[in-house]
């Protein structure tokens, strides 16, 4: 896998000139759920970009001012410092390619139980995965099955006890909560992931790059800049600003405005009779929705009022695409 990230990188660097977009959205909540560098590129009979995405790493919060305001108990500090050290590395926005995220690395179902609507919010995520961590010990009577089904699952632990995966996660948070007292491990910080995208691409004649930052601060808000050079013409063509809410994982709302031609977009990212829809105005008409059934997806609609239908599939951390929007393309993403 490490050679192919490799090869897509290199890619990247031959194509990257440039960059297009069909509108003035210029990103989407989706860019902040990955866990690790991603890549794309897409390919038409008119057209071409490859985008990357690199996540920016930064400290955000000290950990004990969140685990108090999450209502975690003074006695069980250090363990769920652990327990987010070993899940997450103390990263907000860390995800998994299996769907875990956050802090303490919330499966879907899981988060849902708990009543967390916005696993990347940290205050959220603690406080929904300390619970589960507490109704664990009260269903077991004992702290180190309560670990050990954390990760490796009540039903597993019940059947099977402290074994096999179970075993290994219990003494990997009980060594890691060792070394946190003893000042080995440094967990006194909350770390989050702002992104820097890089996009390059061509249409006909021209060629642009753009650069963004973007960041989703406390899972909630967000932001973002992008500025685009035509590289053809060597003069700045795009300056937009994004800024949006994330009201859960499922609900966000986002409007963006380029200040060089004034236009503005703003999408809603929402479902709907439990199918997920973008509803909103970028430069024209959107309404697009999304289908997944065992590893494909189908999605189709308006975007810009222009029709739009794609058809892709997926295996780990790779995705392929076919679609029609004007025209036939391609697109591929590595990375999850």
């Amino acid at each position: 896998m490490r050679r192919l990230h490799l090869a897509f990188s290199l890619l990247y660097l031959i194509i990257v000139m440039s960059t297009l977009f069909s509108g003035v959205v210029f990103f989407e909540p989706s860019v902040f759920y990955h866990g690790k560098t991603n890549f794309s590129a897409h390919v038409s009979q008119n057209y071409g970009y490859a985008v990357v995405n690199i996540p920016l790493r930064f400290p955000f919060m000290p950990t004990d001012f969140l685990l108090s305001i999450s209502g975690v108990d003074k006695k069980d500090r250090t363990l769920t410092k652990s327990i987010i050290f070993v899940e997450s590395s103390m990263n907000a926005h860390a995800y998994s390619y299996l769907g875990a995220a956050g802090l303490m690395q919330l499966m879907p179902k899981t988060a849902e139980i708990l009543g967390v609507s916005n696993r990347f919010n940290p205050f959220e995520n603690v406080k929904g995965g300390y619970k589960y961590l507490k109704d664990l010990e009260k269903q077991f009577n004992n702290q180190d099955k309560a670990i050990a089904a954390y990760h490796f699952g009540p039903g597993n632990v019940s059947r099977y006890g402290i074994v096999g995966a179970g075993k290994t996660y219990l003494d990997k948070v009980r060594n890691t909560e060792e070394k946190i007292k003893e000042g080995q491990i440094k967990a006194s910080m909350i770390y989050d992931t702002a992104w820097l995208s890089l996009r390059g691409g061509f249409k006909e004649e021209a060629a642009v790059f753009n650069v963004s930052f973007l960041a989703q601060p406390f899972g909630v808000l967000m932001f973002g800049i992008n500025a685009g050079i035509d590289i053809s013409k060597e003069q700045l063509g795009v300056l937009s600003l994004g800024v949006g809410l994330s009201l859960s994982e499922r609900n966000n709302i986002l409007g963006c405005m380029d200040l060089i031609s004034r236009d503005a977009g703003v999408i809603l990212w929402t479902e709907l009779w439990n199918f997920p829809f973008q509803i909103g105005w970028d430069n024209g008409a959107v309404l697009t929705t999304r289908y997944k059934i065992n590893g494909f997806t189908i999605s189709g609609g308006f975007y810009g009022g222009v029709p739009v239908f794609e058809l892709g599939s997926s295996y780990r951390d790779i995705n392929v695409y076919a679609g029609w929007n004007e025209t036939l393309y391609l697109r591929l993403e590595v990375g999850y």
